[in-house]
Order: structure tokens, then C-alpha cells, then sequence
């Protein structure tokens, strides 16, 4: 799933219903996370609180993002960037 498609799930569903994209990625077994960083942060996008929810319940996810480790923490906030990096294996792929 990639980020920006959670980011703005819950602009484009009703009132109070929990967009279809932010429950697959709250409950999915792995969730594997693309982009993170490149998604506009709003206060509607749903990106943080499905990070800080995985995180709570230990559930596992596969992040990408064109960020190194430093930005990571400065993108959104240092706590979300600790949830992301401390039980990570962090793999830095090189550019040609």
C-alpha cells in the first residue's frame, strides 16, 4: 500500500466510517508500506496513528521511503521516527 493512498483514505470516505484502506492496514499480517515521506502529513491522514497502532501490537511492516535514518525522525515528529527505526532493520539501497 502506499502511503499517499493512506494518507487520504479517510478525506475520501464518510463521516465517522473507518476507510476500507486504513483497516486493511491496521489488521493485514504484514503490512507492507511504501513511499512513507513522500505523502503530504494532514491532520485527516490516517499514516502516524497506522504506524504508532502496528507498532503498539508488535504487528510487522515493511517500509519504503527515500529518506535516510536522520530525516526519517524529522519528516513528521522524533516519535514516529523512533517507532519506526527501533526495531528495524534498516537497508539502504544504493543509486546508480
Amino acid at each position: 500500500m502506499s502511503s499517499f493512498t493512506l494518507a487520504i483514505a479517510r478525506q475520501e470516505s464518510r463521516l465517522g466510517q473507518v476507510p476500507d484502506a486504513v483497516d486493511l492496514a491496521r489488521s493485514a499480517p504484514l503490512l507492507i508500506l511504501d513511499d512513507v515521506g513522500d505523502e503530504k502529513i494532514t491532520e485527516s491522514s490516517d499514516v502516524v496513528p497506522v504506524i504508532f497502532h502496528r507498532h503498539e501490537r508488535q504487528l510487522p511492516m515493511i517500509v519504503t521511503c527515500g529518506l535516510g535514518r536522520p530525516e526519517v525522525g524529522k519528516r513528521n515528529d522524533d516519535i514516529t521516527g523512533r517507532r519506526l527505526l527501533e526495531r528495524a532493520t534498516v537497508i539502504k539501497m544504493a543509486s546508480k
